[in-house]
């Protein structure tokens, strides 16, 4: 129990700093996008009482900057493990034996060609529901910054 408390202790500490230092890292390099979002807070909230939970979520510049932010800098950047099953499991026609460790590097599936289009530069409107055609074929799927499943990260929500 004592290590569960610590892990999620310095789980949580950790990839929050990492998360805020690239947001800040990635909204200064892109001034565009810093104005645009703080345009967009000014002009729907009058005063910070008004920017609640529910109301920032229905904000979609706002939640595509942010996943923007996930994709290009995830708080925890290395590989997230797994295990298959005891009946093994068949990706892309391979078939993995039971019990098989298999990972995912984040940085290195938020950042291909293969899954996104230009994916070293910061573009929110990859994420609007009604996007660029040049970002039609990003592979959204792919990202999974706190991982997913019964062992995904608490703090995803």
């Amino acid at each position: 129990m004592e290590a569960m408390v610590m892990a999620l202790i310095i789980a949580g500490s950790d990839t929050t700093a990492t998360l805020l230092t690239g947001s800040v890292y990635l909204l200064l390099k892109n001034s565009i996008i810093l104005r645009m979002l703080t345009l967009m807070l000014r002009t729907q909230f009058h005063s910070s009482s008004e920017m609640t939970l529910l109301a920032l979520q229905r904000q979609e510049y706002l939640n595509a900057v942010l996943k923007e932010i996930l994709r290009l800098y995830p708080p925890a950047p290395g590989n997230l493990f797994r295990r298959t099953e005891k009946e093994g499991h068949v990706v892309m026609g391979e078939i993995i034996p039971p019990d098989t460790c298999l990972t995912m590097h984040l940085w290195a599936a938020h950042r291909s060609s293969l899954n996104f289009h230009a994916p070293d530069d910061m573009a929110p409107e990859r994420w609007f529901k009604t996007r660029p055609a040049e970002f039609e074929g990003d592979y959204r799927a792919t990202m999974k910054p706190f991982s997913m499943g019964p062992q995904g990260c608490p703090g995803r929500e």
